[in-house]
């Protein structure tokens, strides 16, 4: 059974208003990466095993929120991937 992952809260994302939401059929190793437009990744929020179940992140966890942009964030957990848009702004 494949892992849902959505944005809490308004998407452009306002500072650091903004978490990620995912849940997980089974425990697994989890990662979660923000890239910039051109694929530079930029933060990586999340690298670690996760038991089943609802998780969250802030989208302006370890560290100082982003800048104003457009964003790609990938979720990996086990063989499964999605990407997800995000915009923000000041």
């Amino acid at each position: 059974m494949p892992f849902s992952f959505a944005l809490a809260g308004s998407n452009p994302v306002v500072g650091s208003a903004g978490s990620l939401r995912y849940t997980l059929p089974a425990a697994t190793h989890v990662r979660i990466d923000v890239y910039s437009v051109s694929g530079q990744r930029v933060k990586t929020l999340v690298d670690r095993a996760e038991t089943a179940g609802a998780h969250s992140v802030d989208f302006a966890a370890r560290g100082a929120a982003l800048g104003p942009g457009v964003y790609m964030v990938r979720i990996s957990a086990g063989n499964d991937q999605k990407l997800l848009r995000v915009v923000t702004l000041e």
